[in-house]
């Protein structure tokens, strides 16, 4: 099974009610609501703080890493 952090393993999860609770099959694409939650950062690998519009960008590239990464494990194992 794919990894749910990965687009693939949120949307088999979904499909396979790991979403669903008390409610009716709704089909939907992929979006960042299906992968498990990740704290936005507010401080850069510097230390300097992130400015709020910016975290957003900067969860959604830690969620594809934390994704690749696992998808990489996954591969491997």
């Amino acid at each position: 099974m794919w990894p749910p952090e990965t687009a693939m393993g949120a949307l088999v999860e979904h499909i396979t009610g790991g979403h669903m609770e008390g409610s009716k099959f709704q089909p939907m694409n992929i979006n960042y609501g299906l992968l498990p939650p990740l704290e936005a950062p507010k401080v850069d690998e510097d230390g300097k703080r992130i400015h709020p519009k910016e975290r957003g960008r900067a969860k959604k590239r830690l969620q594809s890493i934390r994704a690749m990464e696992a998808l990489k494990a996954w591969r491997d194992a």
